[in-house]
């Protein structure tokens, strides 16, 4: 009989723990992210988050790309870009070595790639300014 409640108990622990792990494993699809500003690090945070099952809300206070500086993309996050099938036709990639490449684009090209992207995946944009909350 003392086996027979040992066992029980036991099953009992794993039926818990199995409980427990499909909660966890159920509250983590269900995560929701909301991330401030729609440069190229929002917009890839953005593309990552849900790539990883989050439900995502990109929150931007401009309504259109302006920033004309250059940016360059180093090997690794080229490699990012080809992950999340961003395509940038404006940037340039060079072969700097055997194994390692470099981009050269202009910011606003790249984030009205990372944004096309993110609309293709669903991923919600909304225009928002956070405003300061001032004592009164």
């Amino acid at each position: 009989m003392k086996k027979y409640f040992v066992f029980a108990a036991i099953l009992v622990c794993f039926a818990v723990l199995l409980c427990f792990f499909f909660f966890l494993y159920t509250e983590q699809k269900s995560l929701s992210v909301v991330i401030i500003g729609a440069g190229p690090s929002g917009l890839a945070t953005a593309i990552e988050a849900k790539n990883q099952g989050a439900k995502v809300t990109i929150i931007e206070k401009h309504k259109n790309y302006s920033r004309n500086q250059v940016l360059f993309i180093d090997d690794a996050s080229i490699k990012l870009l080809d992950k999340w099938k961003v395509v940038c036709p404006q940037m340039t990639v060079e072969e700097v070595s055997r194994d390692e490449k470099i981009g050269v684009v202009l910011i606003k090209n790249l984030e009205e790639a990372l944004e096309y992207r993110t609309k293709l995946m669903g991923i919600k944009k909304v225009q928002g300014e956070f405003v300061d909350f001032q004592k009164g």
